[in-house]
């Protein structure tokens, strides 16, 4: 019995070492890994601030809509970022990111026919507290709803906020003659807290959001009628009547030096201002009469629809052409002033 008792105590002391040896200290430890190289992992939405997100949609047809999205971020946290991954939304092509250097290298990790997730590589790491801007260009595929029974076309657009946003900005400018549409009990604009301007022909509708948070993704509803078509109209002159024959003689030949000036003007205007592009689709409009359909136009000058849109909107500024609008295309005009640039 008195043998028995001292197994039992010795055992009883070996259970107690070993215990007070592999006192557990609430630590998991990691094979393989000192605790310098464990770090937690940390999601880019919580170490970037945008400052300001701004959106520009350019309609300038229901085939043509082009994106312009300029983000200003910060780096929050003291950890490095060389990557930022970015949802746009809708259905995008023709996507090109810049900076203020050049273009910036990017993935497309998913595309659906809503959403398009982005991964563009900064120009060099962003550290706590510096920040960066850049740009992303895009066509927008998913095109507005044109409503026949009501005549307008339905566009919305849903924008996704990837991050903590101060500042966030949309505008929409609406194709040249084209107008809000209004009808009882119809919302034409939403959200209703916007502002309208004009520039030229075209209307801007904008918006200004404020402290938006990841899980907030702001629609936005237009509801606009289809651009009407504006005959030419001839100039007016005022004549003055007098007795006095030498009078008219005067103003007739002021008014044809002029003209002589401004021509002269406007071909030195082509040489010094237009680039090759714009130089290719004067010529080419030249050659077919001064009229052609813009997406022939775009063929015979071998360019992109993106390419062509882009460069007649700036001839079309400066009033070398003019556009009507024909169905689901357009014909381009040369105008007098754009014959006189490439005489």
């Amino acid at each position: 019995m008195v043998l028995q008792r001292r197994e039992i105590s010795i055992i009883c002391l070996v259970i107690i070492s070993t215990l007070l040896l592999f006192k557990p200290d609430n630590r998991c430890e990691v094979f393989g890994l000192d605790n310098s190289e464990i770090q937690p992992y940390l999601s880019a939405s919580d170490l970037i601030l945008v400052k300001s997100h701004i959106i520009q949609i350019d309609i300038q047809t229901s085939e043509e809509i082009y994106v312009t999205e300029i983000y200003n971020i910060e780096n929050q946290e003291n950890v490095s970022i060389s990557s930022v991954d970015l949802w746009l939304n809708h259905s995008c092509s023709n996507i090109t990111v810049q900076d203020g250097t050049g273009n910036l290298d990017f993935y497309e990790l998913v595309q659906t026919t809503a959403h398009c997730l982005v991964s563009l590589d900064l120009r060099q790491p962003l550290e706590m507290n510096e920040s960066t801007v850049f740009y992303v260009y895009y066509n927008l595929d998913l095109m507005p709803l044109y409503v026949d029974a009501t005549d307008y076309f339905y566009f919305e657009y849903s924008s996704t906020i990837n991050f903590v946003t101060l500042n966030h900005y949309l505008s929409v400018k609406l194709p040249e003659n084209s107008y809000i549409h209004e009808e009882a009990g119809l919302t034409s604009i939403y959200p209703s807290n916007h502002t309208q301007n004009v520039a030229g022909k075209r209307l801007i509708i904008s918006w200004s959001l404020h402290n938006l948070n990841p899980t907030v993704n702001p629609i936005y509803i237009l509801r606009f009628d289809p651009p009407s078509l504006e005959k030419s109209n001839l100039p007016i002159w005022a004549f003055i009547v007098g007795p006095l024959a030498g009078i008219s003689i005067g103003v007739a030949s002021t008014y044809f030096l002029m003209r002589r000036r401004e021509g002269k003007s406007m071909k030195d205007m082509g040489v010094l201002f237009l680039n090759e592009s714009q130089k290719i689709l004067l010529t080419i409009l030249k050659e077919s009469g001064g009229k052609i359909a813009q997406s022939d136009l775009g063929r015979n000058a071998a360019f992109t629809r993106a390419k062509t849109s882009r460069n007649l909107l700036l001839l079309e500024e400066q009033g070398l052409i003019r556009k009507e609008k024909w169905g689901r295309n357009a014909i381009v005009y040369l105008t007098k002033s754009g014959e006189k640039v490439i005489e």
